[in-house]
């Protein structure tokens, strides 16, 4: 099980071992999974041509700050 911190400093336990990134919504503090295989492509396209010096990556969860619309 993998933890997702909120900004507001709440610790939330998240159950998908899948890899996946997370939304966050500011406005309400709610968390929703975001999977892409594009982006999990690009990132990893990307640090395999930049590495980080003196550190091996293990795995990259990105979260995406804004706010859902309202329907």
């Amino acid at each position: 099980m993998l933890k997702a911190k909120s900004d507001k400093d709440k610790m939330r336990y998240d159950a998908i071992l899948e890899k996946h990134h997370h939304l966050y919504c500011f406005e309400s503090d709610r968390i929703e999974d975001y999977f892409d295989d594009e982006l999990n492509q690009i990132i990893e396209d990307y640090f395999e041509k930049k590495k980080i010096q003196s550190f091996e990556i293990e795995d990259i969860k990105v979260q995406i700050i804004g706010k859902f619309k309202k329907n």
